[in-house]
């Protein structure tokens, strides 16, 4: 989807007006990481759908998905290692064959 890019930087910048879900938690969360997956296609149902079903994951409710019928599009994957977790992940579904997943 084009502007991905600008649109991640654009959550990541400390001034903004806070309009999304992320803006608001990211006042009092610390990022760690950003997983970027370009696609011509809306990926971000499939990807939410397959994370929360990863064993131990767990859906913080509708977060992010109010126009969609996703239990969620953010969940918490608790003190997993991130590598661990994105070799799970690449276990789950197409997005996994993707070769910008996960910045390889």
């Amino acid at each position: 989807m084009a502007g991905l890019e600008a649109r991640v930087a654009r959550h990541l910048r400390a001034e903004k007006k806070l309009h999304w879900h992320i803006d608001h938690i990211l006042t009092r969360a610390r990022l760690l990481g950003a997983i970027l997956i370009p696609s011509a296609r809306r990926e971000e149902c499939s990807l939410a759908m397959t994370l929360h079903e990863l064993p131990g994951t767990i859906a913080v409710g509708r977060f992010g998905s109010t126009d969609c019928s996703c239990p969620s599009h953010l969940f918490y994957i608790g003190k997993r290692p991130f590598g661990r977790m994105l070799r799970n992940l690449e276990r789950y579904g197409e997005l996994g064959s993707n070769p910008f997943f996960g910045g390889r």
